[in-house]
């Protein structure tokens, strides 16, 4: 077994003397360890939410195609106002919408990424 790999096995396990200030045990020697490693750490974490978290999670995520959508329609509007034109809050207003939609897509699909997918 060569040093990355005990460094993985031991990171697994949760040996910190073993993985903690070792130079020699590099952490990411090659990337499929690299994604063994993280993906580890991904697990873990996930299941460490609460149920509370979660709610706080998807209300975030609830309210922010409404909340970005709202956010270019003012940026629009008070650029209108600046400039005199009665357009810009249509473009701002589809920005906003646009940016929410790519955030939320990111946001899903960063949480549903999981070990294995």
């Amino acid at each position: 077994m060569g040093a990355s790999e005990e460094w993985i096995a031991a990171a697994k396990r949760g040996d910190r003397e073993r993985t903690a200030g070792t130079q020699s045990m590099r952490p990411c020697a090659r990337a499929a360890s690299c994604s063994i490693l993280f993906r580890h750490a991904y697990t873990r974490n996930v299941a460490r939410k609460t149920t509370a978290a979660r709610y706080v999670q998807f209300t975030g995520l609830a309210l922010l195609l409404p909340t970005s959508t709202f956010v270019g329609y003012v940026i629009g509007y008070y650029l209108d106002k600046a400039f005199g034109t009665d357009w810009l809050y249509i473009v701002f207003l589809i920005l906003g919408t646009a940016a929410g939609f790519v955030t939320l897509i990111y946001e899903v699909t960063r949480d549903s990424h999981g070990p294995g997918s």
